[in-house]
């Protein structure tokens, strides 16, 4: 019991000094890392991180003309499909009449985005 009254203290007091509780040996990550950032975003190897260029719609088909699901705002995080998929040709983000496509997953919203759209690693 004493136990579960203690850790909420530890973890506030953390919070207020900047420091982090993890460890290595609890499977878990430091706060400010790479890492940290990537499992935060629920990335995996076959989604890692990936940062958008600029605000791009999250489309329910790799196609223009889909529906878009959301916005992948400019320089923010989230995980896309390590390969590519071929759909609809783009010409949006300086892309010149491409077919390739991303599958991504930002914010709970899993879609595509032209590949030229997003940078792989943290924003």
């Amino acid at each position: 019991m004493t136990k579960r009254l203690l850790i909420p203290v530890v973890i506030a007091t953390c919070a207020m000094l900047g420091t982090s509780t993890a460890t290595a040996a609890e499977g878990t990550v430091a706060a400010g890392t790479a890492s940290a950032a990537t499992a935060a975003a629920g990335c995996t190897a076959d989604f890692p991180m990936g940062h958008a260029i600029t605000n791009v719609k999250i489309r329910n088909k790799p196609k223009m003309s889909a529906t878009a699901l959301r916005l992948w705002y400019k320089n923010t995080n989230g995980c896309m499909s390590s390969g590519t998929v071929k759909g609809g040709v783009y010409s949006s983000c300086g892309g010149d009449d491409s077919p390739h496509w991303r599958k991504v997953k930002y914010r709970g919203t899993t879609g595509y985005v032209p590949m030229d759209c997003i940078y792989s690693g943290a924003a």
